[in-house]
């Protein structure tokens, strides 16, 4: 367990602001939406980014094509330049990551409730972003000096230099004029200097390029200018804002690019990643600012971890050493053991050497931590200490090899305390990555981790990964703490004891961060949850069936202008249960809602005058609403099966309580009952049916369904239902 006593907790760091910019999302809702329902935003490359006719082509060997026409893009938004202090001219000469990160800065400020209320001096505010490589203006631009090559070409291939001087013009003038605001405009730093020049940020501005390591490199930054009192609130993140020909061109010499253009992160079935475009910021306090100036706070930042990978075979080769040495020192920083991390958002790239050498890694820093406990100068020190009071110090033979031969997760080099416990009860920390939805960001990808984790910690939530076939068997997967999270689980956790997660991400050069998380407990304000419901209520209500009519086109009319579940959530409140018509309608999403509006409402009229019902779309009730008693009637055994009650748990946060507190329950061999309920997710089905056949055994069947049945009869309760019989 964490020792608060003998950390500062004035080096803790609190989320307090979000803007996001990824395939599938404009906004933090539908961020968050897209990952707990499994979306895929891996497509076709469009027209909009460049044609595969140009540069796709299956023989590969040709230098100048490329295989994979697969990624994940950006959605289009409105920008207005002029929302922004920049006249209409200077957007053919500012990159897009400029001003798409301006958007993201906007929506990050706005949900940051002190710099809202201008409670921060902005002499004391910096911005610090992650962004790589070279952008699409600046590889725009640097094509057009390539003038005299072209002349020289055509003139060594019998075209009369008049007629090449006029070809090459022709050329010249495809590409943007050179101004004064050109250099500025594709400049990775002006990315962050853009920001804070247009929110008036006296504080420190630059970005990070640790490759694909960017946005947690500008978050370690961010947060050491936030401890050491030089700055009061940082932007951090990542920008990355162009799958452009380039960077599938790069990425494909290093062999990294999927073949089928797909990501499948620690899945038998990967074979490389996709590229994917995004922008993601946070903005960082110190926990006690954020505290004390009302701050809602998604997540707290306990450490981050960093290393080189030293001497390696490659470059851009990844090495486990290296990676392990990140991830030990981040819990080093937040004084507690890898040990009690339940959820970890891997870099997770989808290659198959990348993932089996971040899996090492993992395993490795679990392995040199399981036996260490921190010293009370631990930050001071830098050191762990075993609990015979001898340094635990990196050995060089435990750290020479990068790759674990199979069968060696199982030796007692990599012993985990696990003798006599079956697989799924020896794992017990979820693993997962995000870019099996959005691919990979690049520059972006670690703060979309963040993020992520961050989301998942507030809400109590194991989110899943998308397109596991199954576990990689070289990873021996089974054997270790990990498992590969692939549904959406409750997160079930002690009450009173913080849920704990850590991001990584990995960048070319051997840049290896990691970052440890933990749930916020304070008294402080935290966000309001966002809905996970699988489809929404909306009620309507009016004296007449006009007035119906009415409230009804209402919403319709303004589906186009605010967001669904907010709308939905409207309805609720404005709903009365006493007018003489009433009209609920169940629909998972607008389309849904404006086909069953139109059929309820084209039903309705045909006979007001009477009540209807069409189960799992819509109830239709007229006259007077007459109360009738109420009994509830509860399941009895025979009645379970695996997941039951989970999308009640994800959604009430104190149905889930129920099961939180079962967690101090004394359980059959030291099992808990949450995990024959809700257990690790299975991939074939013998482990499928052993796990149904022992929630099937009496000894867990009935308190099961007994934690099942008080769990909604809570939320019941909470809703002010209370029944007549029972």
């Amino acid at each position: 367990m964490q020792n608060q006593n003998k950390r500062d907790p004035s080096i803790d760091i609190a989320i307090v602001g979000i803007g996001l910019l990824y395939p599938g999302a404009k906004d933090l809702m539908t961020f968050w939406r897209n990952i707990l329902e499994g979306r895929d935003f891996i497509t076709e490359t469009p027209s909009t980014h460049w044609s595969m006719a140009d540069y796709h082509e299956k023989n590969t060997r040709r230098e100048d094509k490329i295989h994979c026409t697969r990624g994940a893009f950006i959605p289009e938004i409105d920008f207005d330049p002029v929302e922004f202090g920049l006249p209409p001219r200077l957007l053919q000469s500012t990159d897009v990551v400029q001003l798409l990160s301006l958007h993201v800065a906007k929506e990050a400020i706005r949900d940051t409730v002190s710099l809202s209320h201008e409670k921060i001096n902005r002499d004391r505010i910096s911005v610090i972003l992650g962004s790589s490589g070279p952008t699409q203006l600046a590889t725009h631009m640097g094509a057009k000096i390539q003038k005299p090559v072209w002349l020289n070409v055509m003139k060594q291939n019998g075209i009369p230099e008049n007629k090449a001087e006029e070809i090459c013009e022709t050329i010249f003038q495809q590409y943007n004029a050179w101004d004064e605001d050109i250099f500025p405009g594709y400049l990775n730093n002006i990315v962050a200097g853009r920001i804070a020049n247009r929110f008036d940020f006296r504080g420190m501005n630059c970005t990070v390029d640790a490759a694909c390591g960017s946005s947690l490199g500008a978050i370690h930054m961010a947060i050491q200018e936030l401890i050491l009192r030089k700055s009061d609130l940082v932007l951090a993140g990542g920008a990355d804002a162009s799958n452009m020909p380039a960077s599938f061109f790069s990425f494909e010499r290093t062999h990294a690019l999927s073949i089928a253009g797909d990501c499948r992160p620690f899945s038998a079935d990967g074979d490389g990643t996709v590229l994917g475009e995004g922008i993601g910021m946070i903005t960082l306090r110190r926990l006690e600012d954020a505290e004390r100036d009302s701050d809602k706070i998604y997540a707290v930042i306990k450490g981050v971890g960093c290393s080189s990978d030293g001497r390696s075979n490659s470059i851009y080769g990844p090495s486990s050493r290296g990676q392990s040495i990140a991830i030990r020192n981040a819990y080093e920083a937040a004084g507690y053991s890898l040990k009690e991390v339940e959820l970890i958002e891997a870099h997770g790239t989808g290659t198959q050497a990348g993932d089996r050498v971040e899996f090492q890694g993992l395993i490795k820093a679990y392995g040199m931590l399981d036996s260490c406990k921190l010293k009370s100068d631990a930050l001071n020190s830098g050191k762990l200490e075993s609990s015979e009071s001898k340094p635990c110090e990196l050995k060089a033979d435990e750290l020479e090899s990068d790759a674990l031969k199979p069968g060696e997760l199982n030796s007692d080099k990599y012993k985990y305390e696990t003798d006599g416990l079956k697989p799924d009860d020896r794992q017990c920390c979820a693993l997962g990555s995000v870019k099996s939805q959005i691919g990979h960001t690049k520059s972006a990808a670690g703060v979309a981790g963040v993020i992520k984790s961050a989301l998942a910690l507030h809400h109590n939530i194991f989110p899943p990964m998308i397109k596991v076939s199954r576990p990689h068997p070289d990873m021996e997967i089974e054997m270790s703490p990990f498992y590969l999270n692939t549904v959406s689980r409750p997160w079930i956790h002690q009450i009173g004891d913080p849920r704990k997660a850590g991001v990584s991400s990995f960048g070319f050069g051997g840049s290896n961060f990691h970052v440890a998380m933990e749930e916020y407990m304070g008294n402080g304000v935290k966000p309001e949850k966002i809905e996970n419901f699988p489809t929404q209520l909306l009620l309507f209500s009016a004296p007449d069936i006009e007035g119906l009519r009415c409230e009804v086109d209402g919403v319709l009319f303004r589906l186009d202008l605010e967001p669904y579940t907010r709308l939905a959530m409207q309805s609720i409140a404005h709903f009365d249960h006493s007018a003489p018509k009433r009209l609920a309608i169940l629909a998972p999403d607008a389309a849904n809602f404006k086909a069953t509006a139109g059929k309820a409402m084209e039903l309705i009229s045909k006979n007001p005058d009477k009540s209807l019902s069409v189960p799992d779309r819509f109830h239709y009730g007229t006259g007077e609403n007459v109360a009738r008693d109420i009994a509830f009637i509860f399941p009895g055994q025979g009645s379970q099966y695996i997941n039951m009650g989970s999308d009640v748990s994800m959604a009430f946060p104190e149905a889930r309580k129920v099961w939180d507190r079962s967690v101090d329950c004394q359980c059959f061999q030291g099992k808990k009952l949450h995990r024959v309920v809700f257990p690790v997710p299975a991939f074939e089905d013998n482990d499928k049916a052993a796990r149904m056949a022992e929630l099937i055994e009496t000894r867990w069947a009935q308190p099961a369904i007994g934690a099942m049945s008080a769990s909604l009869l809570k939320l019941l309760t909470l809703l002010g239902i209370t029944p007549n019989y029972a």
